[in-house]
């Protein structure tokens, strides 16, 4: 299964907030949600807006917030275990440091299984292998969530110390294979889940360029599919990077950056009206400092220093510049910040 770096989705619920007329059809879609019960919601058949994309938009926020917040926590748990063991070999006994692993955070596993029943609630538009790849998903959540707990409290209480890691031995396939095929659920999900959301970022840009031009929103939208692009060409084991995509998505961000950043100083009539802008405007260099600092380590071959190596070990990798991990935190801190933007 190796490590997970996972990357947090762009909310859908962001891509379609934009001109005048899509804005009020989403205002009215979260009026209509906020005004009927959950048995109402169920009951209807139809899709939540009459715009597709606000639709659709609204539906996906669904899955992804088992994307964004429950997977990201069970390959939290899951990195742990693995940075004190061969996921291959198991369990020895000899162990010189016994770090266990992160107790799964059951806020997040509890807000994924309602936003499933949401999921399953909304009838258009109509998305079948979403729905089963979502089932699937919570199947595998529940018996990775039974295990994972189970090992937790074992670890916690220090019960290897009493039978001499007798159940640690029995419990390690079966929590690895638990925590092989929730992997393999959440990749399924997310497949599908971009597929969907495929396009969507280019129609409302193109939305926004002809309604308004290109002012601090397109620049934004802009800059969200710019970074994207960042995180694909980086976002994988450090041997593997293309480092010529790298690169150009490299230079890409910077111009974009650049950009944005030279757009918002000469109309801070737009960035001011904008609630939370301050926490934002500081995401896009960030991120282009820590793209910089992974294709300069690339390209020169730079190996990581002793004490980076023990902070990766650890389960830490995003503490440290130059890595894949440090990379996409920084994206996932821009997305999150763009997630809140109010214009």
């Amino acid at each position: 299964m190796g490590k997970r770096n996972t990357i947090a989705f762009m909310i859908a619920l962001a891509l379609t907030t934009t001109g005048c007329d899509v804005i009020n059809k989403l205002k009215k879609a979260k009026e209509d949600l906020a005004s009927t019960t959950s048995s109402a919601a169920a009951a209807k058949e139809g899709p939540l807006s009459d715009d597709p994309d606000v639709a659709l938009g609204l539906k996906l926020n669904h899955p992804i917030e088992c994307i964004n917040n429950t997977s990201s926590a069970v390959f939290r748990s899951y990195d742990r275990y693995v940075s004190w063991i061969d996921p291959k070999v198991g369990i020895t006994g000899k162990e010189r440091n016994v770090y266990g692993l992160y107790e799964i955070n059951k806020t997040f596993v509890d807000r994924c299984k309602k936003a499933l029943v949401d999921l399953k609630n909304v009838k258009e538009p109509k998305t079948p292998e979403l729905d089963g790849f979502a089932a699937t998903y919570e199947t595998k959540l529940d018996a990775v969530m039974t295990a994972a707990t189970d090992a937790h409290k074992y670890y916690n209480q220090k019960d290897y110390e009493d039978d001499k890691f007798a159940k640690a031995k029995t419990m390690h396939p079966g929590l690895i294979k638990a925590f092989e095929e929730f992997d393999a659920a959440d990749k399924a999900m997310r497949q599908e889940l971009t597929r969907l959301k495929s396009g969507m970022s280019e129609r409302e840009i193109a939305k926004v360029e002809k309604e308004q031009g290109k002012k601090l929103l397109w620049h934004k939208l802009k800059m969200s599919i710019v970074a994207e692009k960042v995180v694909q060409a980086g976002n994988m084991d450090i041997a593997k990077i293309d480092l010529a995509k790298l690169e150009a998505a490299t230079k890409d961000l910077e111009d974009m950056t650049n950009q944005l950043e030279s757009y918002a100083k000469a109309h801070t009539d737009e960035s001011s009206k904008v609630l939370l802008w301050g926490t934002y405007e500081s995401r896009p260099g960030e991120l282009l400092r820590s793209a910089k600092s992974l294709m300069r380590r690339v390209r020169d071959k730079k190996p990581f220093e002793t004490s980076e190596t023990m902070m990766i070990n650890a389960g830490n990798p995003q503490m440290i510049e130059g890595h894949p991990a440090h990379l996409l935190a920084k994206y996932n801190d821009l997305i999150k910040a763009s997630n809140s933007l109010k214009f």
